[in-house]
């Protein structure tokens, strides 16, 4: 398979490492992204923060293609996130409105003329911060990969079935780069994927009882709040 490389003043960028734009779904993932922050902000709970940025890298996943700038922002903002201290903003808010611009609707959006130093708000209220990926321990992006497998699963039975294959692909990625140094957090992710694999109806019925962002917080001991 033929890969397109983008480089960009930062990274590198592969454009197989993307599925199809979809600018709806993008929006959508930010707007999970959101929700559950603001749920992180009020329970302090582990799940919430791993299921926000396991959005935000499927908003990611959704936009590279077709819009490598924003997707770059949109994984900028998650490292952001990673690795600020507790109350740090990053206005999401102000992405949602690049996607908008991306979409050609800007002239779809009516503001109360009382609002227009809003809107000037929204267009340059994300701030780029360069991020030391060195910084962000491996165990934080194998909870994110657990968390977006959670995610595709959810998809999967709103109608894209080959989203199970990423998931399960998420979950092999952690368990192979694990088999090297825990082979029993790495064997219990394993049971996860495994399970996730074998046929539609089975994946479902595994997918009800248990969730393999659960399964990675329980392996690697993560407290249930921060």
């Amino acid at each position: 398979m033929e890969m397109e490389i983008v480089v960009e003043n930062r990274s590198v960028l592969i454009g197989t490492a993307y599925r199809k734009t979809c600018l709806d779904c993008t929006r959508k993932h930010i707007g999970a992204a959101y929700s559950y922050f603001e749920s992180f902000r009020l329970t302090r709970k582990s799940w919430d923060f791993y299921m926000g940025l396991g959005n935000l890298m499927e908003a990611v996943s959704e936009s590279g293609l077709a819009h490598p700038v924003l997707s770059e922002r949109i994984q900028n903002a998650m490292l952001q996130i990673m690795v600020a201290p507790y109350g740090s903003w990053v206005n999401l808010e102000a992405i949602l409105f690049q996607i908008v611009e991306a979409a050609g609707e800007l002239e779809d959006l009516v503001f109360d003329p009382n609002n227009s130093k809003y809107m000037d708000d929204w267009k340059t209220g994300f701030k780029w911060e360069d991020v030391d990926v060195t910084q962000i321990p491996d165990v934080e992006m194998f909870l994110v990969k657990a968390a977006q497998a959670h995610i595709l699963m959810i998809e999967v039975y709103m109608g894209y079935p080959p989203h199970r294959w990423i998931a399960v692909g998420h979950l092999n990625m952690i368990c192979s780069e694990l088999m090297r140094c825990n082979f029993e957090i790495a064997n219990a992710i394993r049971c996860s994927y495994l399970a996730l694999a074998k046929g539609h109806q089975n994946a479902w019925e595994y997918f009800q009882k248990e969730s393999p962002l659960a399964v990675t917080l329980r392996a690697f001991n993560i407290p249930e709040r921060m």
